[in-house]
């Protein structure tokens, strides 16, 4: 698997998934567990693809329903129904939290998604890098692992 896309962007086999914004979030209250599994499946496939933050096979060339949804070995129903209420749920700064047009399925804000330092933790300044757990999903090349920990490591001077 080529490691930057036509435009010399990474291409991650791999995305952080931090454990408090994902069990505190709104992800959690607005979606069913099969639609969170799913909008999770869509950050995984956003994260290999060829267009960075685009499930989209290449620039301008969208995946079908279909085709996603057997890569995904889900039903078509709950492939749409996870994108439907993806598209109604608007976040504070106004997105909604994925969008679809000719190009593809985008997932707005990717790159929150994508963080390797931890988010603060609530209340606790400057202490989410120490208190914030990471799982690190590895989709391909454990080799990536080496990195994503040594990034992780506690930033010099932090207490």
């Amino acid at each position: 698997m080529s490691r930057t896309d036509g435009q010399g962007q990474l291409r991650l086999p791999w995305f952080c998934l931090w454990a408090d914004p994902w069990l505190d979030g709104s992800v959690r209250e607005r979606m069913q567990p099969d639609e969170r599994g799913t909008f999770l499946d869509l950050v995984a496939l956003a994260s290999i693809s060829r267009v960075r933050g685009v499930i989209c096979s290449g620039k301008g060339i969208p995946y079908s329903h279909d085709y996603i949804a057997r890569r995904l070995n889900i039903p078509v129903e709950l492939l749409e129904r996870t994108l439907q209420r993806s598209k109604e749920d608007i976040s504070p700064d106004g997105t909604p939290r994925l969008s679809e047009d000719a190009e593809g399925i985008t997932i707005n804000n990717f790159e929150k998604y994508n963080r390797v330092r931890p988010p603060r933790a609530k209340g606790a300044p400057g202490e989410g890098a120490r208190k914030a757990l990471a799982v690190k999903v590895m989709i391909s090349d454990p080799s990536w692992a080496r990195q994503v920990v040594a990034n992780l490591a506690p930033e010099e001077g932090a207490s």
